[in-house]
This record gives C-alpha cells, structure tokens and sequence, in this order.
C-alpha cells in the first residue's frame, strides 16, 4: 500500500511538469497585473503631464482701478476721476523656464526608474519563491522515492524477522526513520501549498488557492551573462539624483539673473483732464469731454547687490557641496556592488564546480556500484537489502544535487536581476 501512494505522488509531481509555467511567463503576468507596478505606472503618467506644464510662462496679471468716486453718486464709471485697465507680464532673463523643463524630465527619469526598481524588486522576490517552490516540490519528490526504497526494507526485514533472522530493535529504529522522513515531507507539501497564496497575491491573481505549476531549469543548458556591464537600478537612480543635484545648482546660478517686468495701461477719465498750474485757463470751454490715455512701464529687479547676491552665493556653495557628496556616494556603492557581484560570481562557480564533480566522479562510482550489486544480487552473492541501500544513497546525493541546483538558481536570479 506505501508503494502504491508512493507511486501516485511521482506520478502527481510529475505532471506538474508537463503543464508547468515558466518564471518568465509569471513574471509577464506580474507586470500586467500587480497593482503596486500600476501605481507607479499612473505615477510616471503624472510626471509626464506636470513636465508638459513646467515651461509654462508666468501668468500675465490683469488689474481693474475706478479712482476717486464721489460718495454722493452711485454711477462708479461715470463720475470717478479715472478708470485704469492694466495688463502686467514678467520676462525672466536667465534659462528659467528651459531649467524647470529639465527638472520636471529628470523627475520622469526618476519615476521611471523607481517602477524598474519596484519591478525588479518584485521580479527578485518571485523569483525566489517560484524556486524555492519548484526545488520544494522536487525535493519531495526524492524523499517520495527514498521512503519507498526504505519501506522495501522494512517488508524484508519484517521478512526476516518472522525467520528469526533479525533484531527487533533493527526493524523498530528503520520505522521510526520513516516516520520522521514522513512528517518531514508532510511538512514540506504544507510549506509548499502555503507559498501558493503567496505568489497568486504577487501575481495580481484574485483567486489566492489557483494552482501554480513550476519547472526546474537545467543551468547547465542555459545561458547566465554574467560579463556583462553592471548596471544596478539603485546605482541608475543615484546618477539621476546627482543630475537632479546638478540641475538645482544650475537653478541657483540662474537666480543671479535679473527679471524683466513689462506693464501696460489703459486709462479713461470720463470727467476730462485734470488742470494743473501749467495748463492755459482760457482753453476750458466750460464743456468736459472725457479723455483716453495709456501708460508704459517696465521694471527690473536687481539680484547682483551684494544683500542679494550674497545669499543667493550661499545657496550654490550649498549645491556644489551637496553634489560632491552625493558623487563620493555614488562611487562607494559602485565599488559596494562590484564587490557582491563579484562575490556571487565566485559563489555559482563553486557551486558548479561541486556539481561537476558529483556528475563526473560520484554519479558514475555509484551507478557502477549499483549495476554490479544488481549482477551479484540476480547470482545469490548481494542481498536485496544492498541493492535498496546503495539506490538511497544514490537519491540521498541526489537530493545534495537538487540543494545546489536550488543555490545557483537563486543567486543566478536575484544576479540577473541587478543587471
């Protein structure tokens, strides 16, 4: 009956296989649908529409003036001494507006860069968990296959035991290994089915318990570039902060400009001109017309004083100096990354050299080993009970396999995700 059970439960892992999904197919659906990804997505798109606004001149100002109205007259218009109309626009001299334009670009960049981040850190996180998944639901596969040889060994020598040619307390210490090996799986199908949740919520799935298939890549077949060029999100997005940086400092510099301000006025006096002492008194013909006159104004403010200008002086000795440090940052993460990438790179080539030497030198003396116990064993000169033996220690160093494959997958991912 174990055989049996053991048996359906290679069967069911084993289909999972034929209609597994693969983590790059996952990872697609993660980035149409996790809602933390179309967030940020909708927060570039409000970059993008700030930025279109950020050259914008400043507004041009309206003002409407009625002087000098008479209290015993309600008619605003007709009585007061003038009516001004003035239009008043300011022209800044400096690249203000070509600044804000960049501003509001690199805050775009940055916004993009911080979904890439989000995406990869997400990208990392399913990653692991679909591998830890896979490697789970293989592992448990062997210890599947290993339970079954044990309990092969247990019926001979349950065998040998009504022969009267084995100790009890042989075959009591066997069953209590397969039990442990048995509450051990149990709690790894538990574990496994509780990572299920987990990756549909990840996934933007609304149906938490919705199966979620996996396969294990063979390294061995695939390509990892690990040469190339190191880019890190984090290491993009301190360039762009020191571009940012830069920018403001630029924006301060642009202070020491002056503005220009240019005002035009309109003004009716429906009472006529006011007469002053220079005015000939014998032209008042006792009949007042009113009078329309404009006005030009311009004005210029005058940041260079020294009040001035020394504060503004301030302001970019604060940007220079806050640009060098953010230059020494950026130059120590650079040498922080290139240290774990060239630490990971040493830590898969150790890994592949362990499971070249399992495939190449362990692998071989064990089939071997196995092969002629299996030829003895058909001629009486090996017992049964060897040949089971020699098969779990051969799934046991298989298991030691899947352990270091699940080690390269796991750093060769989270590696190719910095990339």
């Amino acid at each position: 009956m174990k055989v049996i059970i053991t048996i359906v439960l290679l069967v069911f892992f084993s289909s999972n296989s034929v209609w597994a999904q693969s983590l790059t197919i996952l990872i697609e659906e993660m980035k149409q649908n996790n809602s933390f990804l179309k967030g940020q997505q909708l927060r570039i798109h409000s970059k993008l529409l700030q930025k279109e606004y950020s050259s914008t001149p400043t507004a041009t100002s309206v003002g409407l003036e009625i002087s000098q109205i008479p209290f015993n007259t309600l008619n605003l218009t007709g009585k007061s001494l003038s009516n001004s109309l003035t239009i008043t626009q300011m022209f800044p001299l400096g690249s203000m507006y070509s600044l804000r334009e960049k501003e509001a670009g690199l805050s775009v960049t940055m916004s993009n860069l911080q979904f890439k981040e989000r995406f990869q850190m997400l990208k990392r996180e399913l990653g692991l968990m679909y591998y830890e998944l896979a490697f789970m639901r293989e592992r448990i596969a062997l210890e599947n296959q290993k339970i079954g040889l044990m309990y092969q060994q247990l019926e001979l020598m349950a065998s040998m035991l009504q022969m009267n040619m084995s100790d009890n307390s042989v075959y009591l210490k066997m069953l209590s290994e397969i039990k442990m090996m048995e509450i051990d799986r149990d709690k790894m199908l538990n574990q496994s089915d509780a990572m299920v949740p987990e990756i549909n919520a990840m996934l933007g799935r609304k149906e938490l318990d919705k199966a979620v298939t996996t396969e294990i890549y063979r390294l061995e077949d695939s390509v990892y570039v690990l040469e190339q060029e190191f880019k890190s999100i984090d290491l993009l997005m301190e360039k762009n902060k020191i571009d940012m940086i830069e920018n403001e400092d630029f924006m301060s510099k642009d202070e020491l400009y002056p503005e220009l301000m240019l005002s035009f006025m309109l003004m009716h006096m429906p009472r006529g001109m006011i007469i002053t002492t220079g005015d000939d008194m014998m032209m008042l013909t006792g009949k007042p017309h009113s009078e329309f006159m404009y006005s030009i104004m311009a004005s210029i403010t005058l940041p260079f004083l020294p009040w001035v200008s020394n504060g503004i002086g301030k302001k970019i000795e604060s940007k220079e100096v806050e640009l060098k440090a953010a230059l020494e940052e950026y130059n120590a993460k650079e040498l922080e990354y290139s240290a774990i990438i060239q630490k990971m790179k040493r830590e898969i080539k150790t890994i592949r050299d362990q499971r070249f030497k399992i495939n190449n030198e362990l692998f071989p003396l064990i089939d071997y080993e196995l092969e002629n116990a299996l030829q003895k064993s058909a001629l009486r000169e090996v017992s049964i009970e060897k040949v089971l033996e020699i098969k779990i220690r051969r799934i046991d160093m298989e298991i030691q396999m899947n352990e270091l494959l699940k080690q390269e997958c796991l750093i060769s991912h989270a590696l190719s995700t910095e990339l």
